[in-house]
This record gives structure tokens, sequence and C-alpha cells, in this order.
């Protein structure tokens, strides 16, 4: 056995690999490629050292006698400057050791000799976590703990009623043994704003799992670089804001640390029978979904709706959002609901010269529609998501709304998300997800449709198939392929309700020029077939029923039908020829008569045009 502490010896390690309570790495008295040196801990917290390919136990040891930051200082000159000493004691309060600050800036660690003096080292002392005592008092309590990389830090969210900790020596000097001192507890890691805060924060919240009750990884939105949470604070944060930002992460994800890329996973649950919780469903009550729109849009989850621009996406969001400012009922429906309140937000259309007419033109009580308004002058900045997720509950709180629309979903993510990376994506809509639950409000997020013809309409949206996977619902809006000139909207997934009928309508205008929905009832078209790539042989089809028609016009509807039928031309593709020639139906006879029918007809404008 040798007199060095374990925790002392573990830091040194290269290629350190975990093997049953210790650990196997590279020896480095020999040139070590495959790990061969044993590390244990004895029973006083001594390392147990011993290398497989026989080198010396004497020259192992001295190896890891190399100096750590706080071992073997030179003695401290007199009138050194000490701004500030923090005390590390143990479970009954009694002094361990102490980090010392010192002015100019710099950090050394002492622990007391015993003879009323200090030993300016901690050679054989075992390292604790700060505010042990408190800690325990917490964790039995219930308390949240936060995890930071200083002392100033744990004083930082002590001054706003919060309970922390850390360890001494900073980033990269937290010890197994000092994770049980957080058993079952409920934690928060806060990273300081740099690559070895982050790398801190992942290295806690591995020796973590499977001890605490639940580990969360929390970066702080708008830190400067390599700044902390005692930055945040003095920048203005407030108890409120950091709860709210723990809460909106949730527990429910992978209980996995991600380290394959730069940014650490924002939440990792602990693993083990403590954290798991279980509950037996016969114990969970039963709730029905709430719809706001049946089978199209439920209240508490996110449903995403895309389109082509310009295909009619974001008057469907208006007429959805006026019916539900006054109650009326939806197409299809005859039921009138209680008026509720709508939060949009738009970031493609102007507020007074295009959504306010929008509103009006479908009917909408405008005084239970609300934006959010944007002040640059007081740092807020544009919304973003899940960066002002805060805002955004609060403006649904405030309002009390039961629809959220967010148009187009891309021109709100974070300008450090990436709308085609899985996991970015994922991360960032978690959040929303749990706003959704939270508030009890139907999310409908916008987007564009992506030019991949052909494939799946589950792929058809742009951005990350994690967008469309975060959604309960998915709905699509493309031309009718029997009339050009009108839409349908279609459902491409759900995973709450039933694929309800796909509906067609059009637009209609105003005597003002302003465009509103208007509804024509069920269509055959489903998803699939509305994004269908048209072929050669259907463009060739829909030539041949074009020439058709400008030869037999005008006459009577049913013998146009009959002799369509003849020439091998479908239904379906005369009445998309019918839309892009122009022509109009009207009936002609005595009105009330048998002898009344309706015929086809083609202005001389139309006529020339299609020449």
């Amino acid at each position: 056995m040798s007199d060095l502490m374990f925790d002392d010896v573990v830091p040194q390690l290269k290629g350190a690999k975990r093997m049953g309570s210790g650990y196997i790495a590279l020896c480095p008295t020999h040139d070590d490629r495959e790990p061969s040196l044993s590390v244990n801990r004895a029973a006083n917290g001594m390392a147990l050292l011993y290398c497989h390919a026989g080198c010396p136990f004497k020259r192992i040891v001295e190896e890891f006698r190399i100096p750590l930051p706080d071992e073997n200082p030179k003695p401290t000159p007199a009138g050194i400057d000490i701004l500030a000493t923090y005390d590390y004691t143990d479970l009954d309060g009694q002094l361990v050791y102490q980090v010392v600050r010192l002015n100019p800036k710099s950090f050394r660690q002492r622990r007391p000799d015993g003879k009323g003096g200090w030993d300016w080292n901690l050679n054989g002392t075992p390292r604790i976590v700060f505010r042990w005592p408190l800690l325990a008092k917490g964790i039995a309590e219930g308390k949240r703990i936060f995890i930071v990389e200083g002392e100033k830090d744990v004083l930082a969210l002590d001054s706003i009623g919060l309970m922390a900790t850390c360890n001494s020596g900073g980033a990269g000097k937290w010890t197994d043994s000092m994770s049980d001192a957080l058993r079952t507890a409920d934690v928060v890691i806060l990273p300081d704003n740099d690559d070895s805060g982050r790398k801190h924060a992942e290295q806690v919240a591995a020796s973590l799992q499977g001890i605490a009750h639940r580990v969360v990884v929390l970066e702080l939105p708008d830190l400067p670089d390599k700044g902390d949470v005692s930055d945040w604070i003095a920048a203005g944060g407030t108890r409120e804001q950091l709860m709210l930002l723990v809460d909106q992460l949730g527990s429910s994800v992978p209980s996995r640390l991600n380290t394959d890329s730069a940014d650490v996973a924002p939440i990792i649950c602990a693993s083990g029978p403590r954290a798991l919780g279980l509950v037996s469903f016969r114990d969970i009550e039963p709730e029905p979904i709430e719809w706001l729109w049946p089978d199209r849009i439920a209240a508490g989850k996110i449903t995403v709706l895309d389109g082509d621009p310009g295909g009619g996406k974001s008057l469907v969001t208006v007429d959805i959002a006026a019916r539900i400012s006054t109650g009326r009922p939806f197409p299809g429906e005859t039921q009138s609901r209680p008026p509720n309140s709508v939060v949009m937000l738009n970031a493609e259309d102007g507020e007074s010269d295009t959504i306010r007419p929008r509103l009006e033109a479908a009917g909408a009580d405008l005084s239970r529609i609300f934006t959010i308004a944007v002040n640059d002058s007081e740092g807020a900045g544009p919304l973003s998501i899940p960066e002002h997720i805060d805002r955004i509950k609060a403006a649904i709180v405030e309002s009390s709304a039961k629809y959220l629309v967010i148009d187009p979903l891309m021109a709100f993510l974070g300008s450090r998300i990436s709308a085609h990376k899985d996991q970015e994506v994922r991360r960032a809509l978690h959040p929303l997800k749990q706003l959704a639950e939270e508030t009890e409000a139907a999310i409908l997020i916008v987007r564009h449709l992506n030019k991949v013809a052909g494939s799946s309409p589950l792929y058809r949206g742009g951005g990350s198939i994690g967008i469309i996977a975060s959604a309960r619902i998915g709905l699509v809006i493309a031309n009718d392929p029997n009339d050009p000139s009108r839409r349908v909207l279609a459902i491409c997934k759900t995973n709450v309700g039933r694929f309800a009928p796909s509906l067609c309508f059009g637009l209609a205008i105003s005597p003002a020029g302003v465009p509103s929905v208007e509804w024509f009832g069920e269509s055959p078209h489903g998803a699939r077939d509305l994004l269908a790539p048209v072929s050669h042989e259907q463009e060739s089809q829909l030539s041949t029923a074009k020439e058709f028609l400008l030869e037999v016009l005008p006459g009577r509807a049913r013998e146009i039908h009959a002799q369509a039928k003849e020439n091998g031309i479908a239904i379906p593709t005369l009445r998309r020829a019918k839309a892009a020639l122009g022509i109009k139906a009207e009936k002609r006879g005595r009105p009330g008569s048998s002898e009344q029918e309706w015929y086809w007809i083609i202005d001389a404008e139309a006529e020339r045009a299609s020449a």
C-alpha cells in the first residue's frame, strides 16, 4: 500500500477506464500502450497500485508524487494578502481544510496542523464537498441542490435563496467519493461557459449516475465567454428565472450523457431503482384527449402544419385563431364552443397591414388574440426557441391562451440550433413540448415543404425529421389535384386520434382585397396523393384533356363527361383541365324545371390564352 490518497492519484491517471470499484490505466513508469496499472481504494482511502507488466512499486509511487496544484507549496510569505477563506468541514462541522483566495488572484489550500497553525498542503487529506453539513440538511428536506465550479458561485446562489456546493480546486477535480454526499438528491449542474466548464459538468454528471435521484445540466443563457452563475446573477438573474429554466428542462429524457458532441446534453436522468420511481399503470388515472379541432389539433400537444410558400398555411392558422377566439364551430362541426384566447407569433407577415386585416376578414374577436411585443431597447431581442420559452409561457399564462401559433418555426429557432440536426432540434423542441403540457395549450408550428418530391409526407417538411417526430399530429396543405384554384388540408401523421377526412378550401377576397379561407367540405385526397410528383404521363394526359375540352365546348356537362370517358380521359384529369382553362359552369333552362341542366363554357379571353 502507498501513502498516496486514492483521490489524489485518480486525476493524474492517463487512459483510465473503470474496473469494478477502481480503475485500469496506463502505467507512467514504462511505455504503456495498453492499460496495465490497477488502481484501487483501500479502506482508509489510500491508493492501491499494481502494474501487471512488473514495474517496481516504489517507482510507480514516485511517479505519482508529482505535486498536485495544492501539494507541497512553498511556505506562504509573511504579509500575504488573503481576500477570503472557505471552510470545508465534515458532517460534524469540524474543519478539515480551507481554500484560501489571495491577492493577486490565486488560490491555495491549507489544513490545521494541530498546533494552532497551518500546513499549506493537503497531503493525505480526503477531499470533501463545500458546505457538507448544510448540504446534508437540504437533501433531507427535499431541496434542489446546485453544483457549480467555485465557492464564490456557491455563495452567489446562497444570496438568492438556493442551496449549492462545489469541490475544491475548480474544474476537473470532482471525485467519485464526493458524489456519495449527493445520494438521493435532486441535482442541477451549472457549468461555466467554456470547454473546461462543460467537461467538468460531464464528469460530475457521470459520477452522480445511479447515486443522485435526478441530475440536470443547465447551460445558462446569455453568459459571456468563460462566464458563470455569479455573472448571471450580477446581470440581474433571479431565483424565479433560474428555477423556471430548470423546470423547463423536465425529466423525461434518455438516462445517459451524450459526450459525442461539443454540446452537453441538457438533461441527464440518473439510473437505478431510486431514480426510476416505478408507478403501476393501475394507479394512473386515464385522461381523454382534449381537442380544439377534433382529430386535427389537440390541447396540450404540438401539431405541425407543412405546405409550400403561398399555399395558404398562414391563412388557415388565422382562420383557426378566429374560430377559437369566437367559439365558432370548425369545418365539419355544428357545435359552438366557449371562446378562448390565442397567441400568434408570425415572423413573415406584418402585424398591422397583414395579420390584423386577415383576422378581421376571418371574423376574429381581436381582443382575444395576442402577440408578444419585442422591445430591443430593453435588450430583450427577437424571440427565439428555446432561449425565450419563459417569455412565451408568461404570455400564454397571462392571456389564458389555448392556442399558440409559431409561423414559421425556422424563424424562431435559436441561432445555435441547426434545423437539420436531429439532436439539436429535439433538444430545442423539448421545452416547447413541456410548455404545451404545462399550459394545456395547443401549439401549431408551421414549416415550408422541402423539394424532395416523391418521398413520404413525413419527410417533406423542412428541417430535421425530429420536428415531425416531436409533434403528435402532422397536417399538410397542397393544391387540389382536381382544381388547382383550391387547396386541400390533410393529415399526414397522428399519434392521438384518427385520420380525419381531408378538407378542401379556397380563398375568398373581401371588398378591401383581404383574403380569407372558404371551406368546401371533404376531399378524397390524402397527404400522399397531394404530395405525389406529377409524372410526364400525367402532364401528357392533362394536355390531351385540355385539347378535348377546347374542341367540344360549349356543351352540356353530362355529355362532356360521357365523351371524355369514351376518349379515355379520367374525370379527375378532366376537372384539372377545366380548372386550368378557366372553364365556367352555369345552369341553363327554366329554373325549377326538369329541363334545367349544367353547361360548361369558356370565355373568349381564356380561349385566346389557351391558343
